[in-house]
């Protein structure tokens, strides 16, 4: 079971078990965000296809940023804009989420293809307890 296995769409359950590649991310990937204000990079990346999603997921020492993108095989006009966004940021124990029940955002992709996905996110993600965290800037870029 991959690092993180957790399911980042309330309709439709991703799980992280079939890593597709997973690197570290200053070699062949990024994932970058501000994150409450301060600055955050991704140290790995892992990317997964799987039942209809791509998910992207970083992390480092201990902030994890994971995304769900329902992309199907085939031609697609981009911009593509997933609202809401499917996303989850884990700090420690806490997971915060935007979905359909809580939180809101959009992850836009604006280049795919057979080999290479990057986009941008803006998110604000709730917990369960009355936190919220703002993402802004957020940007990925990783093959595929």
């Amino acid at each position: 079971r991959a690092r993180g296995a957790r399911p980042v769409s309330s309709d439709r359950s991703l799980r992280l078990e079939a890593v597709v590649s997973s690197m570290r991310a200053s070699d062949h990937g990024r994932m970058e965000a501000i994150i409450a204000g301060r600055f955050w990079h991704a140290h790995h990346v892992d990317v997964c296809r799987r039942n209809g999603f791509v998910a992207v997921t970083g992390g480092d020492e201990s902030i994890t940023v994971a995304l769900a993108l329902p992309l199907d095989a085939g031609t697609v006009a981009l911009p593509i804009e997933v609202t809401p966004a499917n996303a989850l940021l884990v700090v420690g124990e806490e997971v915060l989420s935007a979905n359909g029940e809580r939180g809101h955002g959009a992850i836009v992709v604006r280049h795919l293809t057979r080999h290479r996905l990057a986009g941008s996110f803006t998110l604000l993600l709730a917990g369960s307890t009355p936190i919220l965290v703002q993402v802004t800037n957020g940007s990925f870029d990783v093959p595929l």
